[in-house]
């Protein structure tokens, strides 16, 4: 078996998005190979695992894995590429569009990949504790043994290319907002996983968040904000499963929770800014971004112009 690394061959991601603690698009160091998952600060782990394969040598390239998985992975190509997938020793795709995107199921015995001219591609990873919480969800009772939708599967599907396209956003996004919004993507790919290989129709409840349920979610969001929330954590607050959460809060608030967070900690930034002696460094790190530049960048995109710009002009 060969299995190519991070070098001449296989490239990292950028030094900008390589650090752990900034990216949760995760480099491939082993091919087809899930990488660490990503751990936020409260110590709970995300329920996905993104990763990005990047093959830069123009010759052909071979690479293969006997490792078995449970898991089914959504793989996206950034762009055009010639890459031949073989299972035991059998061709099963050949791939060579830009976006073009691919399914498959759990992996078992000797998988095999050539690649020509060089690739990229993005990994999501699903598990099957999220594929086994989707079905719960689905069917209102957890499967009795391991699930497996898929083979091979070419991405035909609009929902779920749509919702294949926004992971592509992922990489270098908001490392306080991002846990939750790649929570929330992974349950939308699970859910729609489910329904296309089950016949299933989402089972989910119509009613809308309490008043005081809302009030403690919102709290702990406010108590917590300098810190990358998750799903579970939400969910938990409120009594609820993950993906009835997810759509409950958006009902009551207008927003899904990572746009909700990232909004928030904007609000709470431009207060401090205004409001306080505070530095814009001092700002960024109370509110968790990595660094001064960080924060900058998030802020810039949201308000259209640079703290220190935007702290002029309410003097």
């Amino acid at each position: 078996m060969e299995r190519r690394r991070s070098g001449p061959d296989v490239d990292n991601l950028t030094s900008s998005t390589s650090s752990r603690a900034e990216n949760i698009v995760q480099p491939e160091l082993d091919w087809r190979s899930p990488p660490p998952t990503f751990t936020l600060i409260s110590g709970r782990p995300l329920r996905i695992a993104i990763s990005r394969w990047r093959v830069r040598r123009r010759e052909r390239v071979e690479v293969a894995s006997d490792t078995d998985d449970d898991c089914h992975v959504l793989s996206i190509a950034l762009r055009r590429t010639r890459k031949e997938l073989f299972i035991g020793g059998k061709s099963v795709w050949l791939g060579g569009v830009r976006d073009e995107m691919l399914l498959t199921g759990p992996k078992r015995g000797v998988w095999r990949a050539t690649v020509e001219g060089g690739c990229d591609f993005l990994r999501v990873f699903l598990p099957q504790t999220l594929i086994a919480e989707c079905y719960a969800e689905a069917f209102g009772g957890g499967p009795s043994d391991t699930i497996s939708m898929f083979g091979v599967l070419p991405v035909t599907d609009l929902r779920l290319r749509q919702l294949g396209q926004t992971f592509k956003a992922l990489d270098g996004y908001d490392p306080i907002a991002g846990p939750c919004f790649a929570d929330s993507l992974g349950l939308a790919v699970g859910l729609r996983l489910v329904e296309l290989a089950c016949g299933a129709e989402e089972a989910l409840a119509n009613g809308k968040l309490a008043r005081p349920q809302i009030t403690r979610v919102v709290s702990y969001i406010e108590d917590n904000l300098a810190q990358a929330l998750c799903l579970l954590e939400l969910s938990e607050v409120a009594g609820l499963s993950r993906v009835q959460f997810v759509r409950q809060f958006k009902q009551a608030t207008g927003q899904p929770p990572h746009a909700y967070i990232l909004q928030r900690r904007i609000e709470r930034a431009k207060a401090l800014l205004k409001n306080s002696d505070s530095t814009i460094v001092g700002v960024a790190l109370d509110l968790g971004f990595c660094n001064q530049n960080h924060f900058a960048r998030v802020f810039s995109k949201t308000v259209g112009m640079t703290p220190g710009r935007w702290r002029s002009l309410q003097s």
